[in-house]
């Protein structure tokens, strides 16, 4: 009992006001931020509806301190862990104990993230996004780049105090497909101020816009008659286009 309601209650505990603070964070960058269509968007971090009920009421309980649960309520989340162990144990006996409490205690496994969006036309109003929201192909691939820059700058920065130097690399393969070319500013600029390190091949992006400071730009052609690929570099200073070494 000491075990389970002291130190992996107490880490328990850390680990979901962690993942909350982080989800806050990602949240607050992304306030704001709207596509050229003016949609919002914003995270919510839940419990799953298929959830076992023994985790819903671990939850409830470890959003408490372990000092303030009254008597009763640590027998019951006592009881409540311990019948998650015993049915991760059922269904595979032959597992280590490490095994049992690494597997029934995962915390993500509770959780599941759902982007929800706003229109300019209906503020404060939320909707949940799935395959049948009223939102064209282009549409919902912005909406789902905005939580996850945000979600990489929010990781980054929860690394920033053992690691305050290190590049914050995003790597973009053929970027932005079926966006209109009207939010590629948007989407650049987004980049730039999450202060993110970005590499982005494409096949017709330049992210010569006005909200990139500064780029290299490394065009590479191919003539199918030669042998060969020939290689130019650009530089974007923010107001002009120039090849280097022209």
């Amino acid at each position: 009992e000491e075990h389970v309601l002291g130190d992996l209650g107490e880490s328990l505990r850390a680990r979901r006001q962690e993942a909350e603070e982080l989800v806050a964070e990602m949240n607050q960058l992304l306030r704001g931020v709207t596509t050229s269509q003016g949609i919002a968007v914003q995270l919510r971090w839940t419990l799953r509806d298929d959830v076992a009920a023994d985790a819903r009421r671990a939850v409830e309980l470890l959003g408490q301190p372990s000092g303030a649960l009254l008597p009763g309520e640590r027998r019951e989340l006592r009881d409540a862990l311990h019948r998650l162990i015993e049915a991760s144990r059922a269904d595979a006996p032959e597992d280590s104990y490490s095994e049992h409490l690494t597997r029934a205690l995962d915390y993500r496994r509770w959780f599941a993230f759902r982007i929800r969006y706003t229109r300019p036309e209906t503020p404060g109003t939320w909707h949940d996004l799935h395959r049948r929201s009223p939102l064209s192909q282009g549409e919902q691939k912005v909406v789902c780049y905005l939580p996850l820059f945000a979600a990489a700058a929010a990781h980054f920065g929860s690394l920033a105090g053992a690691a305050p130097h290190s590049p914050r690399f995003v790597l973009l393969d053929d970027a932005f497909p079926k966006i209109d070319v009207r939010t590629h500013p948007l989407l650049f600029g987004l980049l730039v101020e999450l202060d993110l390190d970005f590499v982005i091949t494409s096949e017709r992006l330049w992210g010569d816009h006005a909200t990139v400071p500064s780029l290299a730009i490394y065009e590479a052609l191919r003539d199918p008659n030669e042998r060969g690929i020939a290689q130019y570099r650009h530089h974007w200073d923010g107001q002009r286009l120039q090849v280097v070494d022209g």
